[in-house]
């Protein structure tokens, strides 16, 4: 569900991108955005990290995690 795409995650901030795609990821600030960003947060805060979810073109999302603008892309798959 998550695809890391940009070098190792070293900031105090981890920033997640993605195009809406519920249930998955959903729209960014809203009460339910999305059980995978749910989960990332979950697990990203209990490691000490703000989380950060942006909703963006998905091609500009590949585009600037692939540059290291963002940490990750979440809502891939394999096709």
């Amino acid at each position: 569900c998550l695809l890391i795409l940009a070098a190792p995650v070293c900031a105090a901030e981890i920033t997640i991108v993605a195009d809406e795609w519920p249930p998955y990821c959903g729209k960014a600030g809203s009460t339910f955005p999305g059980y995978g960003v749910e989960i990332a947060k979950q697990v990203f805060e209990a490691a000490g990290y703000t989380f950060k979810y942006l909703n963006i073109p998905w091609v500009r999302a590949i585009k600037e995690t692939r540059e290291g603008q963002f940490n990750a892309i979440i809502g891939a798959y394999k096709e």
